[in-house]
Order: C-alpha cells, then sequence, then structure tokens
C-alpha cells in the first residue's frame, strides 16, 4: 500500500507519520504472508500499537494547539482505533497456538486509518491552513 496524493494532507509531520504507518503495516503484511516466524510478526504489532499512539498524540497536540473544533470527535476516533488494534495485537498474543493474523482484520485496520486520513484528518489539514492563512 503506497500513500498516494489522496492520503496527504499537507501537513509535514503528520503526513510524515502516516507514511510510516503504511510502510510498517506493509511490512507487517508481508511478514503475515511469508509465514515469519511469530515473533517478528508480533514485533510489527507491537511498534505499530506504540507508534500509532504516539501519532495520534501528535495530531491531538497540533489541534489541541490551534483549538480546533473538532478535536473531541477526533480524539473519540483515535481512542475506538486504538483499543481495537491493542486488542487485534492482544488477540495475537493471548492465542500462541495461532500462527496466523488475519489478512482481513490487518486490511481492515488499514482501510479505517484510509477513511479516517481521507475525512477526520483532511478535515484537520484544511482547518490548520485556513488558521495560518489568517494569523
Amino acid at each position: 500500500m503506497l500513500v498516494d496524493a489522496g492520503l496527504l494532507t499537507g501537513v509535514d509531520e503528520i503526513d510524515r507519520q502516516h507514511k510510516k504507518i503504511f510502510e510498517k503495516t506493509n511490512e507487517l503484511l508481508k511478514a503475515q504472508s511469508n509465514g515469519s516466524p511469530r515473533a517478528v510478526v508480533q514485533a510489527y504489532l507491537d511498534f505499530l500499537v506504540d507508534y500509532i499512539g504516539r501519532h495520534f498524540s501528535t495530531e491531538e497536540a497540533i489541534m489541541d494547539g490551534i483549538n480546533y473544533p473538532g478535536l473531541p470527535a477526533h480524539r473519540e476516533e483515535h481512542k475506538k482505533f486504538s483499543e481495537g488494534l491493542r486488542d487485534l495485537a492482544r488477540q495475537y498474543t493471548d492465542h500462541p497456538g495461532s500462527e496466523t493474523l488475519s489478512k482481513k482484520a490487518i486490511l481492515g485496520a488499514v482501510k479505517w486509518v484510509k477513511d479516517h486520513i481521507m475525512g477526520h484528518d483532511h478535515e484537520m489539514a484544511v482547518f490548520i491552513r485556513e488558521t495560518f492563512r489568517r494569523a
């Protein structure tokens, strides 16, 4: 999965982090489909849980700093996704007899991220640009 122009917000730090999320997700999918050892797949999952959490904190700090009115709803979306991602990682950790991670589950998470970027993140980016244009 590549980050195409439709997924760019125009906010450099956020776009850089989005690219990293997709890069690591691609690596996770490759490791999962190639039958990599369980520890490798788990490491990618753990990385994504941590990195996406830090990414969401970055976005929320930016939104808070500009008094973005959509912050509460955006934060709630982040919270729900983070919980789901942690649950996915926990299920993989808690069921060592299951060697596969559902590609469907990973792709579902990717779809959520893309939809979120193209919706909520783009709305935030427009607000940021308008705020700095007025300043």
